[in-house]
Formats: C-alpha cells, structure tokens, sequence
C-alpha cells in the first residue's frame, strides 16, 4: 500500500509538472503575441510619418526597429520593374534571361561568380579597408528632409566613389562591373538608366548594422530603382539563402 501512495503521488508531482510548464509556456505565448500586437499597431501608426521621424521614435522607445518593419502587414505584391515581352536576350552579357524574371518576380536575384575572379575581390576588400586606414571613410548619414545620423540605426562607415577619378585599379574594376549590368539593361530591354552611384561601406564591428529602410520614395525627381550589393568579406554569405555559393556573390534587388 505505501509503494502504490508513492507511485500515486509520484504521478501526481509530474502532473502538476506539466501543467505548470504548459501553463507558463501559454502565458509567454500570450506575452509575445501582445508584444507583436503592439509593435504592429505602432508601426502602423506612424506608416505616415516621415522616414527618418519614424525611425527616431521607434528607436527613442527602444522598439526593435527590425522587429517594427518586419510586423508590419504583408505588402502587396510586387510590381514588375522589365517589361520582358520586348527582351533581346542577345544583347545580355551578364544576366541572364532568368535574372530578370526572378528580380521581377520576387524583387531580387542573386548572382553568383560576379566577378569571376576571388583575388580581384580580396584586392577591392583591401583597398576599401585602405580608404578607412586614410580616414576617407566617414560616419553614414540617414535622409529625410534633412541629414542626421545616430548609429543605432546606421553604423557603418562610407564614401562615395567616384569612377573617372578612383586611382585605385582593385575599386575600378568592382565600378565597372557595376557599370556592365547599367549596360546589359539598357541595350537588353532599353532601361535607361542614365546613372549609376557607387558608395564603398565597412561596418566595424560591435553591433553596427543599418536597419530595414527604402532607398526610393514616390516623387522628388530620379528615383533608385535597383539597388546592387556586393560583398567583400571573405567567407560571407547571406545565411537567409538556403543553396551553397561561392563567396564571389552580388544581390540586386528592386527598390
């Protein structure tokens, strides 16, 4: 009789157990799923407020600025940028066909072997590295209306590179790259991109990052359209890609 008490209350214990854990488990859920909640109505509130105004509240509330972006409502889908009905696919030296399908259809392509070439790219990476050694590299500012700049937000270090007067090789080799898909979109499906801006970047480490913004925004002249980046760390690779590629990579996206 005292061993089937023991197994009794034995079980009993570990009932009570799983019960607590369930019920801790349900009210942290229902925790997060109000901290989401809330998050996703301030986003919402402030959708109409200036970028760079919405930006300095979020982070004067200490709100996770890429938590508030990413909560917000699905967004629609996304416009076609190539009118691909009247491609020369001839005319494309470097993209492909399906590039522009995949940058159409889900707002970027990554193209693997950008370069072609790992040396050239260790070579850029160290004449970037160079210009932060020559203090040319500067403290990244943010655009509203006016300029302003707050690290928590944006960290990184940049210049803007000019390519008829960059003297360094490693650089105007990256530049003209960059240069040649202006090229394959304008002679492929007549784009017409008349300019093409290239900015060097190094973050230095200790949390520096630049949150989820737009690099366009409806009216005020020229707008960006596409938006390339190509990654100088050795080893580097976009970890929210699932498929093995080389570190020679370039993203464009649609802006």
């Amino acid at each position: 009789r005292t061993e089937k008490k023991k197994k009794k209350k034995k079980k009993k214990i570990i009932a009570d157990d799983r019960t607590g854990d369930l019920q801790s488990r349900t009210t942290n859920f229902i925790v997060a799923a109000v901290k989401d909640f809330q998050i996703t109505l301030l986003a919402r509130m402030m959708d109409a407020l200036p970028p760079n105004l919405k930006l300095k509240i979020l982070s004067a509330l200490n709100v996770d600025v890429v938590d508030a972006a990413s909560s917000q409502s699905p967004s629609q889908k996304i416009p076609k940028i190539f009118e691909l009905s009247q491609l020369d696919e001839k005319q494309l030296k470097i993209l492909t066909k399906r590039d522009l399908e995949k940058l159409n259809e889900y707002g970027y392509v990554i193209k693997n072997g950008f370069l072609g070439d790992l040396q050239k790219m260790e070579r850029c990476r160290e004449a970037v590295l160079g210009l932060e050694g020559k203090s040319i590299l500067k403290p990244a500012s943010m655009k509203g209306k006016s300029s302003w700049k707050q690290s928590n937000l944006r960290g990184d270090l940049t210049t803007w590179i000019n390519p008829t007067n960059e003297e360094n090789l490693a650089i105007r080799k990256v530049v003209k790259a960059l240069e040649n898909i202006k090229l394959d979109l304008n002679s492929a499906i007549d784009f017409k991109c008349e300019k093409v801006s290239v900015q060097a970047a190094v973050y230095p480490g200790n949390g520096a990052r630049y949150v989820r913004h737009k690099d366009s925004y409806p009216g005020g002249g020229p707008q960006r359209r596409i938006t390339i980046l190509y990654y100088l760390n050795p080893g580097t690779s976009p970890e929210r890609f699932t498929y093995t590629m080389s570190h020679d990579y370039a993203i464009l996206s649609k802006k």
